[in-house]
């Protein structure tokens, strides 16, 4: 089954996350959350009341939310990635160029991967959300070694409605980038350089990463 094959890679399934995977884990453990920081809770606030100029970077590295919920870490500058590629249900070879909003939310997810699949009806809720936004928007890249049709039945188990089904190479997206533990959702900038990054699962329909999401896009 799948479960033993992630245990023989070197990468893995996280329950919960603590910002970014540095190292291969060498065995499946879960990922501990991170301590809460008085700073970054005084900023994440100053950014939903509005930013001053000056302080626009600072609230940009905000990684925890005061209530608990994993935001974005965001990196201290852009960082080059290869091209993306992966495939749409109708076959057709796409890379993130292919997308025309600013910025791109980007999940990385498998089927056989029990957090991914509890986290992804809220990331559908982010898309309908991201569409009344405006500013960037959300695309989900399955890994599985599965067919079109397959994934979309599980959105349809799940009740997805507004995320579209997209296909990927499992090990060259991983390698290309440097995942090493699922769910990981990337944010691209306009020039498709990942700016921000969050390894394991969330609540992306939550207020506060609607609001972390409404500042760094604005």
């Amino acid at each position: 089954g799948h479960g033993a094959v992630v245990g023989e890679r070197d990468y893995q399934c996280h329950e919960t996350t603590g910002g970014e995977a540095v190292s291969k884990p060498p065995e499946r453990t879960v990922a501990p959350a991170s301590p809460p920081d008085r700073r970054r809770a005084l900023l994440f606030l100053v950014s939903i009341l509005g930013v001053p100029p000056l302080l626009a970077a600072i609230v940009k590295s905000v990684s925890t939310a005061v209530v608990g919920v994993p935001l974005l870490t965001i990196h201290d500058s852009a960082r080059a990635v290869g091209e993306l590629s992966f495939r749409d249900r109708h076959d057709r070879q796409l890379t993130l160029k292919d997308f025309g909003s600013a910025y791109l939310l980007v999940n990385i997810w498998a089927t056989w991967c029990p957090p991914c699949k509890r986290e992804i009806p809220s990331l559908d809720s982010q898309r309908a959300a991201a569409k009344e936004i405006g500013g960037f928007d959300v695309v989900a890249i399955s890994v599985d070694k599965r067919s079109m049709d397959q994934l979309a039945a599980v959105y349809g188990v799940y009740g997805i409605r507004n995320l579209d089904i997209y296909l990927g190479d499992e090990e060259k997206i991983l390698r290309d980038l440097r995942i090493y533990g699922l769910p990981t959702t990337l944010l691209f900038d306009k020039d498709r350089r990942e700016i921000g990054r969050l390894t394991g699962p969330t609540a992306w329909d939550s207020p506060a990463l609607i609001a972390q999401l409404k500042g760094l896009t604005r």
